[in-house]
C-alpha cells in the first residue's frame, strides 16, 4: 500500500499502519541508485501509550487495515491522496491513523485518532520514537552523518530542531509538535 506523488512515493506496513519506505523520486544517492530515504530495514518508529491497568501498548503491535487512497482537497487549489489504517479493538473501539500526501511537496500529514478507548487509555501523553541508522546518501559517510538532523516545530513556538551532533541525541519535548 502505497501515497505518491511527484516528488514521493511512501509505501506503508499493515503492521502498526506505519511508514516502511520513503522513496524520493527525482533524486539519486552520489552512486546514480534511487534515494530511498526510509526504509523499515534502518529505521524504526512507534507510538507507545499507557492503559489504566499501567500496560505500554506499542503501535506496532497492532495490525491494521488499510482503507483506499482517496483523493483530498486542501486549502485553495491544493489536492492530494490520502489513507487511512484502522486497528479494530472491538465494540465500537479502534485507533485510525491517517496519512495525508499533498501534490507537489514533500510532506507527509499524519493524524492520529483513538475512538471509544477514553476508559481504556491513560492520561494525555503518548511517546514517538524514532530510531535510524542513517544510511549512506552521500559519499562521505562520517560527514554525512555528522550533518544529518531532525527538524520539527512546537505548536506555540515555532521551528526547532536536534543539535547535529556525532552521538546519540534525545530530546523530550512536552508540546504539541508539527513535523517538519
Amino acid at each position: 500500500t502505497a501515497l505518491e506523488n511527484a516528488n514521493l512515493r511512501v509505501t506503508f506496513s499493515s503492521r502498526g499502519g506505519q511508514v516502511k519506505q520513503v522513496l524520493l523520486k527525482n533524486y539519486e544517492t552520489y552512486q546514480g541508485e534511487p534515494l530511498v530515504l526510509f526504509v523499515s530495514e534502518s529505521s524504526d518508529t512507534d507510538i507507545t501509550f499507557t492503559s489504566v491497568d499501567g500496560k505500554q501498548i506499542q503501535l506496532s503491535d497492532l495490525y491494521f487495515t488499510a482503507s483506499e487512497v482517496k483523493e483530498v482537497q486542501g486549502e485553495g487549489e491544493t489536492s492530494g491522496k490520502t489513507i487511512t489504517f484502522r486497528a479494530q479493538l472491538g465494540d465500537g473501539q479502534y485507533i485510525e491513523q491517517v496519512y495525508t500526501l499533498f501534490d507537489k511537496n514533500f510532506l507527509l500529514g499524519y493524524q492520529l485518532d483513538f475512538e471509544g478507548l477514553e476508559r481504556q487509555v491513560s492520561g494525555d501523553n503518548i511517546t514517538f520514537t524514532w530510531t535510524d541508522r542513517l544510511k549512506q546518501l552521500e559519499r562521505d559517510l562520517k560527514q554525512n552523518r555528522a550533518k544529518s538532523t531532525i527538524n520539527f516545530a512546537t505548536v506555540e513556538d515555532g521551528y526547532d530542531n536536534l543539535s547535529i551532533a556525532e552521538e546519540t541525541v534525545t530530546e523530550v519535548v512536552e508540546r504539541p509538535l508539527k513535523w517538519v
